[in-house]
Order: C-alpha cells, then structure tokens, then sequence
C-alpha cells in the first residue's frame, strides 16, 4: 500500500483514514494469527513425547512432526504480519513528515 500520493489536507486526512482501517485490519490479523500459533504450541506439546525411541510410522511420532509443521508455518507467517505492521507504521512516519512539509510550505507560500 502506498499512502503517500495527497497533495493538500482533505486528501492526507483520507489516506490517513485508509492507513488507519489498514492497520486495523492488519492488527486484527496479527491478534488471530497469535492466537493461532498459542493454540498451535499447545496442540505441539501434547504430542511432544519421545519420539526418538518410536517407530517411523508410530501416529504419535507422525503428529508430533505435523504439529511441528503447523508451528512453524504459523511463527513465519507472524513474522511477515509483524514485518508488515511495522512498514505500515514507517510509511505512517512518511506520511507525517510530508505533511508537515506541505504545511510548512502552504505556510511560507501565504506569508510571503
């Protein structure tokens, strides 16, 4: 997403409006997918026994490596969501200082 495309007040309060329903929803994401991997690292626990001493198609050793899949899927997909929370938060920072130049800008532009 690109919100640094306004060029006066009406349209930067609208991208930030659009940024702000973004991270919402980003954030949302996150929660979920937080909870998901909490729900994940349980369901990985239960079957956390010793595998090492089963057999290769023993159903205990078969979930324990299919949870450790689910877990770690889950874990990466939360670092690119937290990766992403905070790219949205720096372009929220660009987004500001551009502002403040335009502002700053409008400003000498009606005094002078």
């Amino acid at each position: 997403m690109t919100y640094l495309t306004f060029t006066d007040r009406t349209t930067y309060i609208a991208a930030r409006a659009q940024w702000r329903a973004d991270y919402k929803a980003l954030s949302a994401k996150i929660r979920e997918t937080r909870q998901a991997f909490k729900n994940a690292q349980r369901e990985f626990s239960k079957a956390n026994c010793l595998v090492w001493n089963l057999g290769g198609s023993d159903p205990r050793r078969i979930q324990y490596f299919k949870t450790a899949g689910i877990v770690d899927d889950i874990r990466s997909s939360m670092l690119v969501l937290r990766a992403e929370a905070t790219e949205m938060i720096s372009a929220r920072c660009s987004m500001k200082e551009q502002a403040q130049e335009q502002w700053l800008a409008n400003l000498n532009a009606v005094s002078s």
